[in-house]
């Protein structure tokens, strides 16, 4: 048994970082992600990106239309940055919208500079499906959106929230079984 202190507000990355120190005592590890969906209506846009970088990186674009066509400019302009935010971007399933990915789990905030309409922000959970409320940023707006942490072990655990809200409620861990695994989309 272990115990991981948080403060609150820390990103799903360092939350993360903070059970893998714990894990030879827990023999709990822990990986974190972020994932976001931006849906943009037709205009240019403008905005202030920051997440693994400490200075804010300006992602410039137009948008034709909210399909993979008029989304691809925005796609390849997060994408010339992802080496300086560690947010990459593709399009989702229906290719009516972006989603901003940053691997490590640091919170992903931008400020629209110019926008000719309103962003549409929608957080992502671990499996991938729109979770939440549906936020719309407007010119001069922001948003900040933190990300996931999976826990995983070989052993059966439980987690405890003393109050920072990280996790909630208190939640046990769940069998998967080996033969109830899809690994066809590996």
């Amino acid at each position: 048994s272990g115990t991981v202190t948080l403060a609150g507000g820390e990103s799903a990355k360092e939350v993360s970082a903070a059970i893998n120190r714990e894990q030879s005592k827990t023999g709990v590890t822990a990986t974190a992600r972020t994932e976001v969906q931006l849906t943009f209506a037709s205009g240019a846009y403008s905005l202030d990106i920051v997440s693994d970088n400490a200075d804010a990186r300006t992602i410039s674009f137009s948008v034709t239309a909210a399909t993979a066509d008029g989304l691809a400019s925005a796609v390849s302009a997060f994408n010339e940055q992802s080496s300086k935010t560690g947010v990459t971007a593709s399009l989702n399933d229906q290719g009516t919208a972006i989603i901003l990915t940053n691997a490590t789990g640091e919170d992903i905030g931008f400020t629209a500079t110019v926008a000719d309409q309103d962003i549409d922000v929608q957080k992502m959970d671990a499996q991938g499906v729109l979770s939440g409320a549906v936020e719309t940023v407007a010119v001069t707006g922001s948003a900040q959106v933190a990300g996931f942490v999976t826990l995983d072990s070989q052993k059966s655990f439980s987690v405890s929230d003393s109050g920072t809200g990280v996790f909630g409620t208190e939640t046990a861990s769940t069998l998967k079984k080996v033969a109830d695994l899809d690994v066809s989309t590996f």
